[in-house]
């Protein structure tokens, strides 16, 4: 038990310390580039919630609480699904 508490604290130190560097990337960092071109942009707005976020939020909640057997549409987190 004792290596499984130690592998468990081992990968929960390095996605804290992965999503802090996102983070920091994301606000202060020099940006990403984007796929057309090599420009950087910083993607700080990316991690706030748009307008279509707002529209299927109550059709995630209610597909996440069993409400609706289907998911909504949202090519933002889900491109592969329709």
């Amino acid at each position: 038990m004792q290596t499984v508490d130690t592998i468990h604290f081992v990968v929960m130190f390095v996605f804290v310390l992965t999503t802090v560097v996102r983070v920091y990337w994301a606000f202060l960092g020099g940006g990403s580039a984007t796929l057309a071109s090599v420009k950087r942009v910083r993607d700080y707005k990316h991690f706030a919630m748009g307008r279509l976020d707002w529209k299927t939020l109550g059709g995630w909640v209610k597909y996440y609480l069993f409400l609706r057997k289907t998911h909504p549409y949202t090519p933002k987190y889900n491109p592969s699904r329709s």
